[in-house]
């Protein structure tokens, strides 16, 4: 009995970890000086982007929006593999902020009418890296040029720095 015992959750445990088989379907690799993302923001905006080790840091210099919104600042990883009806999708990055900073993560069409498949705000607390996740399941087949995922960083202050990495997708099955 003893020896049986252990084996029976070794089994229970090993059906657990192959019923939630992850695959990983897209790894953003940024590189120097811009290469991997995309990063767009309004005229009164003041921002310099860069790579350092991987690393994309985005720095607000100045940020005198008279409407403060965090679609005034989007930084975008591409993709354009298209994602499939019925499967459930995890995309994952890691963020972290020079200062407090409420950020939107989006899954959107990277064109008009820049469609947007999900979509989550979260809080970063000054110098605290955090993995932010969305997953989705697509109710029809998804093509064309999305973003995987989408930042909004249009909160932010002037003198705040934000990092982002390790962007991943992953096939969930």
């Amino acid at each position: 009995m003893k020896r049986i015992l252990p084996l029976l959750l070794l089994c229970a445990f090993s059906t657990l970890v192959a019923g939630a088989a992850e695959t990983l379907i897209h790894q953003a690799a940024f590189q120097a000086p811009r290469k991997g993302f995309g990063f767009w923001n309004t005229p009164d905006l003041q921002t310099a982007a860069s790579v350092v080790d991987g690393t994309a840091k985005i720095m607000f210099k100045a940020n005198n929006a008279a409407k403060q919104n965090p679609y005034n600042a989007q930084f975008m990883v591409p993709y354009n593999k298209g994602f499939k009806a019925g499967v459930k999708y995890r995309v994952e990055a890691t963020v972290k902020s020079s200062a407090d900073l409420k950020v939107k993560m989006a899954i959107t069409l990277n064109q008009k009418p820049w469609t947007q498949l999900t979509g989550k705000d979260f809080d970063l607390k000054a110098g605290e890296a955090k993995t932010l996740v969305l997953t989705f399941s697509p109710a029809a087949d998804v093509t064309g040029n999305y973003r995987l995922p989408m930042f909004g960083l249009g909160l932010a202050k002037a003198d705040t720095t934000v990092e982002i990495s390790n962007v991943k997708c992953f096939e969930i099955k």
